[in-house]
């Protein structure tokens, strides 16, 4: 997805890629053959793994470098509090409906928020008049 970034812009592929995880996800609820869950393994893999490579390249071309430190904390310990308490929701969802049917779709929901979010991302108003990363034309908020 680094790649597909340098050529598309960072947002426009974290765009794609919660794409692919809410598309996974809610085709996820209705899998019934193996074959179909390694399909999904692999696809929502692609997504998963895209946005994470994103997340530095994106706040330094929405803020800026001066407080890049802070903000990508901020957004990494967003990331990591849904990581702790995912396994325990999705734990406690399964006690309560004995399948993972209602976890899955909240977390397709939540990935279709984190796409609509990342659609509407635009620059800082002090950052539109500074160059982007590559010094090339920003795709940001095209």
């Amino acid at each position: 997805m680094g790649n597909a970034a340098d050529k598309l812009g960072s947002r426009r592929v974290c765009v794609i890629c919660f794409l692919i995880i809410s598309a996974t996800l809610f085709w996820l609820i209705q899998i019934t053959d193996v074959w179909a869950f390694f399909v999904f393994t692999f696809i929502y893999g692609l997504g998963a793994g895209g946005v994470s490579p994103l997340e530095s390249t994106i706040v330094v071309e929405l803020f800026g470098m001066k407080f890049h430190g802070l903000i990508l904390g901020i957004v990494s310990f967003g990331f990591n509090i849904g990581a702790a308490l995912g396994p325990f929701l999705t734990g406690y969802l399964f006690d309560l409906n004995g399948n993972y049917t209602s976890a899955v779709l909240i977390c397709a929901i939540m990935a279709a928020m984190g796409l609509l979010l990342s659609a509407i991302l635009r620059r800082s108003k002090s950052q539109k008049s500074e160059p982007s990363l590559s010094g090339r034309r920003n795709l940001l908020h095209e």
